[in-house]
């Protein structure tokens, strides 16, 4: 078993949660550039038959991004200080992935199916709050040193 250092332990956490809001920011930045290239675009592509699949993109991306809410909520239960490392990294990044996969698709079909403008910025709504409400925290830290 390794050693316990809080100091140590603390800039490690810090340098991770750096690194996770630096892949946290290139996220919301790349959703805004296919939300923008999107809207430009969209006046070519109207597919009236495929209407419906922009209604249930819509209803799929808060499923997708609460989930990955409730995910990193429990995979921070199983984050102790021995491997927070490595569980702390996962429990933040899957979540994104999982929410970033939910913005995509509701933004991309709504724009590129059938210029559904409304709809494609609700999901980037949606996608971004979600993606603000799984960054790292301090109060992260604080819990797992708890246990």
């Amino acid at each position: 078993m390794k050693n316990f250092d809080p100091k140590t332990s603390e800039m490690r956490f810090f340098l991770m949660v750096r690194q996770i809001r630096i892949i946290g920011i290139a996220i919301i930045l790349t959703m805004t550039l296919i939300l923008i290239a999107g809207i430009f675009v969209s006046g070519s592509y109207i597919n009236k038959e495929y209407e419906a699949l922009n209604l249930i993109t819509l209803i799929l991306c808060p499923l997708l991004c609460a989930s990955s809410y409730f995910l990193k909520k429990s995979m921070l239960t199983k984050v102790t200080m021995l491997n927070f490392t490595k569980m702390y990294f996962n429990a933040t990044i899957l979540p994104f992935a999982l929410c970033e996969l939910g913005g995509i698709i509701c933004i991309t079909t709504s724009l590129f199916i059938n210029q559904n403008i409304p709809y494609a910025l609700a999901g980037y709504a949606v996608t971004l709050i979600f993606l603000l409400m799984n960054f790292p925290r301090i109060e992260d830290y604080r819990e797992f040193k708890e246990q």
